[in-house]
């Protein structure tokens, strides 16, 4: 593709391109214009990936990325246009060079966004959970909005109100708490034997 090209495509999806050579454009390939709304559409679906306080870090980095892996597949097509009129292939190799490069924004932004969504450093996660009675299922989860590890027990009896919550503490073993239901068979545990702090909350849903 000419560099002539390249540039005009660019400034239309910048908005930077004149009604005329619009019109040109799109003339020799009427297509594109799906494939900006579809590009439109993506870059809205990745904005809406990430919270809109947060920021992509190292912005700088990610578009020159982006153009870097325009221009590789820009100078891979060169050796494949010769055998052919630059006429006809210049939709195909469009697309193609467009779909790579949105498909890698996409796969950098999604790496970015589960990044930002895992829980800060300097807090324990629980990551595996385990009852030793068959009966009784355990799974636990971080939740990044309440900032609190949430432990689900299936399979236990009914804990009545009246049961507490005891043994907070930081004692040999990092018993983070103990729960002695009156009415159940098995007293439940929370340990954490990693040394990062413990995390900001801990909630156990039965």
């Amino acid at each position: 593709m000419r560099t002539s090209d390249e540039e005009r495509l660019t400034r239309w999806f910048d908005g930077e391109l004149e009604d005329d050579a619009v019109a040109d454009l799109l003339a020799r390939d009427p297509g594109l214009t799906e494939e900006k709304a579809n590009a439109v559409r993506i870059q809205g679906l990745l904005r809406e990936a990430l919270h809109a306080e947060e920021k992509v870090p190292h912005a700088d980095f990610f578009n020159a990325e982006v153009l870097r892996r325009v221009e590789a597949e820009s100078d891979a097509e060169a050796g494949l246009v010769r055998w052919s009129d630059e006429a006809e292939v210049f939709p195909r190799f469009t697309r193609f060079r467009v779909a790579s490069a949105l498909g890698f924004a996409a796969a950098l932004v999604a790496m970015v966004a589960h990044t930002l969504s895992r829980p800060p450093a300097d807090r324990s996660e629980v990551v595996n959970a385990f009852t030793p009675d068959p009966e009784v299922s355990a799974t636990a989860e971080y939740h990044r909005s309440a900032e609190a590890t949430v432990i689900r027990l299936t399979g236990l009896p009914e804990v009545p109100a009246g049961d507490g919550l005891h043994g907070m503490e930081m004692a040999p073993g990092r018993v983070v708490f103990s729960l002695h239901p009156m009415h159940a068979s098995h007293t439940v545990h929370a340990l954490a034997d990693d040394p990062a702090s413990l995390p900001g909350y801990l909630m156990v849903d039965f």
